[in-house]
C-alpha cells in the first residue's frame, strides 16, 4: 500500500467555539454598510474591498473583533484562500493556536468555495520536510456543506 504524497492539516473544526473572530467578505460597495467604527478603521487602513485585500478590525482593548477581506463580484475561492495566508502569516503561532475564526454573511454557494479556498490555503506538501507552521483553524458547523468542499 502507497502513503499518500499529500496531507492536509486540520484547518477546520467542528467544535462550537465559545468565541471566534468572525471573518466577513465584501466588495468596496459594502464598506459604508459595515458599523461606524469598522467603517472607520477600514477606510482609515486603505481597505477598498478589492479581491485578495484583507484588513484587521481591532476593539476598543486591541483585541481583533473582525477579519473584513475584499470579494469578487462572482465569489471565488481564492478570495478566502487570500484570506486565509493573509491571516496565518500577519498573526502569531500563539494566537492562531488559541484562535478559532468564523465565516459570516455568505450564501450556500459563497461558502462552498470560501471553505474550498481556506482548505487550499491550508495545504503543505509534507512528504519529505515537515513544516511546523501553524494554519489557521476555521470553524466549520454541521450546517456547512462539507460533502461539496473541494480540497
Amino acid at each position: 500500500m502507497t502513503k499518500h504524497l499529500f496531507t492536509f492539516p486540520a484547518a477546520y473544526t467542528k467544535t462550537a467555539p465559545k468565541a471566534s473572530i468572525p471573518v466577513v467578505f465584501i466588495t468596496a460597495r459594502d464598506i459604508k454598510k459595515q458599523k461606524k467604527a469598522h467603517t472607520a478603521q477600514l477606510e482609515q487602513s486603505g481597505f477598498s474591498g478589492k479581491a485578495k485585500e484583507v484588513c484587521f478590525i481591532y476593539d476598543s482593548k486591541g483585541k481583533i473583533e473582525a477579519v473584513y477581506a475584499g470579494r469578487s463580484d462572482v465569489f471565488s475561492p481564492y478570495d478566502s484562500a487570500a484570506a486565509a495566508e493573509y491571516i496565518r502569516k500577519n498573526l502569531s503561532d500563539t494566537l492562531l493556536k488559541k484562535t478559532i475564526f468564523k465565516y459570516q454573511s455568505l450564501n450556500k454557494k459563497d461558502l462552498v468555495a470560501a471553505y474550498t479556498g481556506w482548505s487550499w490555503a491550508s495545504y503543505r506538501f509534507e512528504r519529505y520536510k515537515k513544516t511546523k507552521t501553524v494554519i489557521p483553524k476555521l470553524y466549520l458547523p454541521k450546517s456547512a456543506p462539507a460533502q461539496d468542499i473541494i480540497a
